[in-house]
């Protein structure tokens, strides 16, 4: 790449600090960043304007601050400018905040100024869900014995992560879950919220490759045990399927949710794949004809369940279909 730095044709009245930005930019072939830079100078209404804008943050990058005191700063000019924030959504938001804090603290701003205007981008950012939670404020029960924040089963994955100033890019199978899903689904896997964070591509990639196996391995033993079973379940094509809560068929492919199969031990990894099987040998996706859809599904499954139960066909456990 070239250097800006001593390329002729380049003032050489422009500020070092332009010149580092631009080069920064240049290095990364990040031309957003170069926008960036611009978008700034003509925001500050020029350039001079621009560059003490920059000795301000300078000032301000070496300026030890007090979080805390930042916070209640950041609520206090939410407050002056006319919003109503109770005792308990002041709690909801630090706890918010922590959360995120403690997930994604590689980026979170180490000056003042940033980290108030990243503050202000939160409280704003979760205002708009916040009336129409009804669980804002609460601890929910986990079923568990313990409770969770309330917060969590209204607040998706994008809408935190996505605020100025974090932008941490999601793959779109993640975004529109909510952080309760997600802290659920990372804790069936063992694996820890903070690396599926910084990394959630590769961790989609691996759970779905993992999945994949699991049912591939089903399918194996299926073929070794179960020989009417397992020929019939080598037709299938195996699909990844993120709007299936489970595993469902449509006759020519098998669709899973990876999430789901990684919970299921391999035995019932096999009773699922032949459960698919049997709606196809009953032709269940074509002789539905205009039957109720959800009570012609749930009698076949009662009819394929038990009879896998009774040729004891892998392992049982509930299972819901996809068969129109």
């Amino acid at each position: 790449m070239p250097e800006f730095v001593g390329t002729q044709g380049v003032p050489a009245d422009i500020d070092p600090r332009v010149l580092r930005a631009l080069q920064e930019a240049v290095d990364s072939q990040d031309v957003s960043a170069i926008q960036n830079i611009a978008d700034e100078i003509a925001e500050a209404g020029g350039y001079d304007e621009w560059l003490e804008q920059q000795e301000d943050d300078d000032d301000s990058a070496e300026e030890e601050f007090n979080e805390e005191s930042s916070i209640q700063q950041v609520l206090n000019e939410f407050r002056e400018a006319g919003e109503e924030i109770t005792k308990e959504q002041e709690e909801t938001f630090r706890d918010i905040f922590k959360t995120i804090k403690d997930v994604v603290t590689g980026a979170i701003p180490t000056n003042k100024k940033d980290f108030e205007k990243l503050l202000t981008n939160v409280l704003n950012g979760v205002a708009g869900v916040s009336g129409e939670c009804e669980s804002w404020t609460e601890r929910v029960p986990d079923g568990e014995g313990g409770t969770y924040q309330g917060w969590k089963d209204c607040v998706k994955i994008g809408t935190l992560l996505s605020i100025p100033g974090l932008d941490i890019p999601m793959p779109p199978g993640i975004v529109d879950i909510t952080w309760k899903d997600l802290e659920d689904a990372v804790k069936e896997t063992g694996q820890d919220i903070k690396d599926i964070i910084s990394d959630p591509g590769g961790w989609l990639e691996d759970t779905a490759e993992k999945a994949k196996e699991k049912l591939i391995k089903a399918r194996i033993t299926m073929l070794l045990k179960y020989p009417f079973w397992g020929p019939l379940s080598a037709r299938l094509v195996l699909e990844e399927a993120p709007w299936c809560q489970t595993i469902a068929t449509d006759g020519r492919k098998f669709y899973y949710n990876s999430e789901f199969v990684l919970k299921l031990d391999d035995q019932e990894c096999v009773f699922g794949f032949a459960h698919e099987v049997g709606h196809i040998i009953y032709e269940h996706m074509t002789r539905r004809g205009n039957r109720d859809p959800g009570l012609w599904n749930m009698a076949g499954d009662y009819i394929i369940n038990n009879m896998l139960v009774r040729e004891n066909v892998g392992k049982n456990n509930y299972y819901c279909s996809y068969t129109s």
